[in-house]
């Protein structure tokens, strides 16, 4: 999902409630390259539904927030994110590492991964 989004041009930003820098596991698994920013509450003082943590998220992207989309799990932190103005796509939280659902993050974005087949014509 990130790859096909970033070679659509897109960019992701990274915005967590986590209280420690989640940077080096982003680099571990090969995702770094596709960030362009990260907001990470720990850094930042605020959590979700604190306007500032969108906002901060925003502004590295160049993005204005109706121009944005958040996917999240949580309803209640990450649709903050619809208070900000931003479109918000909230997903179930994953069960298992079989589980997919980013493939709902391409579709809301528009973007077709350079994995799924064209249509049969």
């Amino acid at each position: 999902m990130f790859r096909a989004l970033a070679e659509a041009g897109l960019r992701i930003g990274i915005v967590s409630d986590i209280h420690f820098d989640i940077r080096p596991a982003f680099v571990h698994v090969g995702l770094d390259p596709f960030v362009s920013a990260y907001s990470l509450s720990y850094e930042l003082g605020v959590q979700k539904l604190d306007h500032k943590i969108f906002h901060h998220a925003l502004a590295p992207l160049h993005v204005a927030a109706d121009h944005a989309l958040m996917v999240g799990d949580r309803s209640h932190p990450d649709g903050g994110a619809v208070e900000h103005g931003i479109p918000t796509l909230l997903v179930p939280t994953l069960k298992s590492v079989d589980d997919c659902r980013l493939d709902l993050v391409l579709s809301a974005a528009g973007v077709r991964s350079s994995l799924e087949q064209a249509p049969p014509t």
